[in-house]
Parts: C-alpha cells; sequence; structure tokens
C-alpha cells in the first residue's frame, strides 16, 4: 500500500521541532526592563546581569562561584541594579553606571531574628522575623526611588502564620517589574507542613485573605486579572474564577501539571477572554482556556492546544520569564476589539523569543493567532 505527506508541513514540523529544542547557550532567569529610552533591555541569567540595545551586550555584574546573582531589580531612572547573591545574604548589593555599593534592609515590624528572603524584579523586597510578642512576620519593604533607598516601614505585614513556610510571591506573567496597584496586584502564598495555604491578594494598599474553604489546600500557579474579574491556575491544572472578596468558581479541570509562577497570560477583544498557558511537561505545547469576557461559570469554557502561530517555537520550551512590551494594562483591560500582544518571552535553555498575539484570534490555532520570532532573533 502506497504512503504519502505533506512536504511543506513536514519541513515546517521538523522546522518547528529544531527550533524549540535547540540549546542556545544563554540560560535565562529574570527580564528585567527597559532604560528610559526603551532600546536597551535588562535582563538576567545563570552568568550575571546584562543589557543588551540588540547590536552590542554589556555586562553589568558577573555571576561566580562565590557571588552566585539570585534575584535582580533594574530602576531605569536611577540607571541602577539591585540584586541578591550568596556573598551575602542580608544585604542587597547595587552598581548604577558609575559607582556600587549595598543595603541593609530592616523592618520596623521585626523586632529580632531578622532576615532577608527575596527581591522581586519591581524592587519589593520580602523580610522574615519575630515581632515584639515574638510571633512570626513576613514584611514587604519596598525600593524608594526618590530616596533612593529601602524605607523601613512596610508596604504590608502578613502575620498569624507561625505555623506557616512562605510559599511564592506570584506576580502577573509579563508585568512582573511593574508596581503593585489594584491592576498589577500580587498574590502570597504560605504553606504549613500539612499542605495547607494561606494566601493573600494585595494590590498596594489592601490585603485581602482569598477563601480557605476554596483554596485551603490548593497551590496556585499563576493568576490574571482581567477588568475586575480574577483568574487562578492551580498546579493541577484547575481555573478558578470569581472576585476578591466574593466567591470562586472552579471553572474547569484540565488535568495538566503547572510549577508555581508558570507562564499564564490572558488577553480579551472585548467579547472572549483567553488565558495562554505552559504546563510544566518540557513536551508540552502552548495550552488555552477561552470564555466569555468577565464570566466565571463552569459550562462555557473552552481549551486548545496552540502550536502555531505565536506557539510555533514554544513547544519543548521551559519559559522562565517574560516581558510585555505592549499593550499597557489599562489599555490591555479596555479593549473592546481584537489587539495585538507583543511579548518578549525568555526560556531556560532554548533563547529568548518575541511573540505578537491577536486577541481576537487568540484561541486559534494556526498562523492567524499572531507570530513569533526565531530564537534569539526578537526586537523592540
Amino acid at each position: 500500500m502506497a504512503t504519502g505527506c505533506n512536504a511543506d508541513a513536514s519541513a515546517g514540523l521538523f522546522r518547528q521541532i529544531s527550533e524549540s529544542s535547540a540549546p542556545i547557550g544563554i540560560v535565562y532567569r529574570q527580564l528585567l526592563g527597559f532604560n528610559t529610552a526603551k532600546d536597551t533591555l535588562f535582563y538576567r541569567t545563570v552568568d550575571g546581569i546584562y543589557s543588551t540595545d540588540l547590536s552590542t551586550k554589556s555586562t553589568l555584574v558577573q555571576s561566580s562561584e562565590g557571588n552566585l546573582i539570585q534575584a535582580a531589580y533594574y530602576n531605569a531612572t536611577k540607571q541602577k541594579v539591585l540584586y541578591l547573591s550568596n556573598a551575602d545574604a542580608d544585604k542587597i548589593k547595587w552598581k548604577d553606571t558609575a559607582t556600587q555599593g549595598e543595603f541593609s534592609p530592616t523592618s520596623t515590624s521585626i523586632s529580632s531574628n531578622s532576615s532577608l528572603r527575596n527581591l522581586y524584579a519591581n524592587g519589593l523586597v520580602m523580610m522574615k522575623g519575630l515581632d515584639a510578642s515574638s510571633n512570626k512576620v513576613f514584611s514587604l519593604l519596598q525600593y524608594d526611588e526618590l530616596s533612593d533607598s529601602i524605607p523601613a516601614a512596610p508596604k504590608v505585614d502578613f502575620t498569624g502564620i507561625n505555623d506557616y513556610s512562605l510559599g511564592s510571591v506570584l506576580q502577573m506573567t509579563g508585568r512582573e517589574t511593574e508596581a503593585v496597584s489594584p491592576a498589577t496586584p500580587i498574590i502570597v502564598s504560605f504553606v504549613n507542613t500539612d499542605s495547607s495555604y494561606i494566601h493573600y491578594y494585595f494590590d498596594g494598599t489592601t490585603k485581602t485573605e482569598l477563601s480557605s474553604a476554596t483554596f485551603g489546600s490548593i497551590r496556585f500557579a499563576g493568576f490574571s486579572l482581567i477588568d475586575g474579574t480574577l483568574y487562578i491556575l492551580s498546579t493541577n491544572g484547575e481555573l478558578f474564577g470569581g472576585t476578591v472578596g466574593g466567591t470562586f468558581t472552579k471553572m474547569y479541570d484540565a488535568s495538566k501539571t503547572y510549577d508555581e509562577y508558570a507562564f499564564m497570560y490572558a488577553v480579551t477583544d472585548g467579547s472572549n477572554t483567553h488565558i495562554i498557558t505552559k504546563p510544566s511537561s518540557a513536551s508540552a505545547s502552548l495550552y488555552i482556556f477561552s470564555f466569555a469576557k468577565n464570566d466565571t461559570s463552569s459550562t462555557n469554557v473552552s481549551t486548545a492546544s496552540i502550536r502555531y502561530g505565536y506557539g510555533e517555537y514554544l513547544d519543548s520550551a521551559d519559559i522562565v520569564s517574560a516581558y510585555v512590551i505592549s499593550p499597557n494594562i489599562a489599555t490591555a483591560n479596555s479593549a473592546i476589539s481584537s489587539i495585538t500582544h507583543t511579548l518578549l518571552v525568555a526560556t531556560n535553555t532554548n533563547g529568548m523569543y518575541k511573540i505578537e498575539i491577536e486577541s481576537g484570534t487568540a484561541s486559534s490555532n494556526d498562523t492567524t493567532n499572531g507570530t513569533t520570532s526565531e530564537s534569539e532573533a526578537y526586537t523592540f
């Protein structure tokens, strides 16, 4: 019996597999944002902190065995990078165009056993210690651009968690460098030894505990906020929808595994919302949840795997960081027709890509959904 194949389709498939799986020698860790002119990108790899204007790559801080850089933040106005390293676990080092130094952050809420837990890409600093009553407290501080310091007065404290450890501090995919606000909130999760969770939603001013009845045993992979409706993805592939301070519905169970800090990016054309995700499996394609805008019901969710268009080269790619070039968050939320979302997507070993997502056709598994650059062929 004779058999045949579509030569063009096969060639495209082989190109896709080759492009998505070929290591390129750069192990990305964080995208840190742009300078004020928007012509130079700053980022962190396992080898250090770098910048590029697409023609020249510059080294800001080199990572080494005795100075392994573990987290970083770039402030464009000050032209300064802050970073954590294993060289001194309780100090945040900094370097600008001419000088370098260090901060030793403290929190007014912590009386003893103070320790520095993490630095985030928007300048937040997590501290841990004991308060005046010897109860455990986690304090989030914020680098202040005007005073060029890390003030000791916390933006928010987390208390009543003596039996809990810090689980994660989730930010919206691609918006990690943006200041915490009602449009770009964070979710801070704490976990007990019995795998029970407490999740707090923080919008820069108000801290709200999310329903323990719904989420007390749920580990979060990521979240998206679209026009006031919050969507939360669990690490076992359950999608929940609701409003902060209100109830949540389990909308869909994808029966897929996700890591904490998974790629989870939402778009809308005013009529429908599409949430694009990347499961943890190395061979998994992008996976999209689609439903009517602001819907949180469990009956109207459709799903699809995306292997073409913006998803062409992200099969077998471990996404570690993303940066939204456009649109800004207000435009993204208020869209009433299809708009183009442009992101940089950095991977663990496959390089960086520029993808463009058309919000009106984002769920189509074909080239009408958007485009992607090849590895390291991104522009901005």
